[in-house]
């Protein structure tokens, strides 16, 4: 059994702070998911939360890299929203190739997903309009209140 807590050993200082946390921190810059990143070394999920709250080393490769994927997806978010250009290989009638500089339009989607969550006060989908104190109601007529 001592065999087994020295093998376990071993593997753990590998994937926390030896060569294995590299495969881990790219991984994490992938977008893989928490649950298959642990598949990936060989732990349950719940080792995999143990091993963040035990060493701060191991847990930084997951805020970090993280952190890169979420700016790298409000970036592409931001340029879809906004258009932008590509070069596009091409054959023309006479079988040459050139290269093509294109145009990609906005996407509406995106800008209405970065408006939403970027100026949230300025635009969303319901507004309270909120009425405040006493509104005078003015009868004509035979009309009767009654109690």
């Amino acid at each position: 059994m001592a065999k087994k807590a020295a093998i376990d050993r071993v593997d753990r200082v590998f994937w926390t702070e030896g060569e294995g946390l590299v495969q881990v921190e790219q991984w994490v810059k992938e977008g893989i998911f928490d649950k298959d990143i642990a598949k990936g070394i060989g732990i349950t999920p719940k080792t995999l939360i143990e091993w963040k709250k035990r060493y701060s080393t191991f847990a930084s490769v997951f805020e970090v890299g993280r952190g890169i994927t979420k700016i790298k997806l409000v970036n592409a978010i931001y340029k879809s929203a906004t258009g932008y250009y590509v070069q596009e290989q091409t054959i023309d009638n006479k079988g040459r190739k050139r290269v093509v500089r294109k145009y990609i339009a906005p996407s509406v989607s995106a800008q209405i997903f970065l408006l939403k969550n970027w100026a949230q006060n300025e635009y969303k989908d319901k507004w309270d309009f909120g009425v405040e104190g006493v509104i005078p109601v003015v009868i004509n007529g035979d009309d009767k209140l009654e109690d």
